[in-house]
């Protein structure tokens, strides 16, 4: 999952082109309202996904699944992996 949706939360530019660069920067510079939705929506992404509340929230799953699989392991039933999948 990409992490900056492309003209919703920034804008993907080309590693080491520095004029893919400075295109990017003009055309934001110049739309100030398109910037302002950029950040705001880029902010709520942060909110919503990479708070420091959420990563504990989303490790404390991954744990409690690991824990849960294990059980049924011991327990002699077959044990879904634990990524089902990417």
């Amino acid at each position: 999952e990409e992490i900056v949706e492309e003209g919703r939360t920034g804008w993907h530019v080309a590693a080491g082109n520095v004029q893919d660069l400075a295109r990017t920067v003009e055309r934001l510079a110049g739309d100030k309202h398109e910037l302002e939705k950029m950040r705001d929506a880029a902010r709520q992404e942060y909110l919503d996904k990479y708070t420091p509340e959420q990563n504990h929230r989303q490790l404390m799953d991954i744990y409690r699944l690991a824990q849960e699989r294990a059980a049924q392991r011991q327990r002699g039933h077959d044990a879904m992996p634990i990524v089902e999948s990417i």
